[in-house]
């Protein structure tokens, strides 16, 4: 079988599987908690969006560009491990400079009983 078919089915069970298990924690969660879940604005959905996007630009040019010079980069030993925790870095640091600035990327409602 064709080893770009392998990743490609690898990478759909898995995000399934992962989709399957969030839905099912975060339902358990909201029972429990009786906390509904917070809601994204437009700010935190860009920066969600543009996590994913940069993240999957380096796992893409990593497993099927390699002999370029960015995905062999990404394919020395330690690199890309070091890129994803970069990009959560750079994540937590734009949604703190946005709170900063006062623009929030998501809303709650505020009603919790305590």
């Amino acid at each position: 079988m064709d080893p770009v078919a392998v990743h490609l089915i690898g990478v759909f069970v898995i995000g399934a599987a992962c989709a399957i298990g969030y839905v099912w924690v975060r339902r358990i969660l909201r029972r429990r908690t009786g906390v509904d879940d917070p809601k994204l604005r437009s700010a935190g959905a860009l920066l969600v969006v543009a996590f994913v996007f940069v993240v999957g630009l380096g796992v893409t040019a990593r497993e099927f560009f390699p002999e370029t010079a960015v995905g062999s980069w990404l394919r020395t030993e330690g690199v890309m491990m070091n890129f994803v925790i970069a990009c959560v870095a750079v994540l937590a640091l734009s949604e703190a400079l946005l709170k900063w600035l006062g623009v929030h990327t998501s809303k709650e409602d505020e009603q919790r009983d305590v």
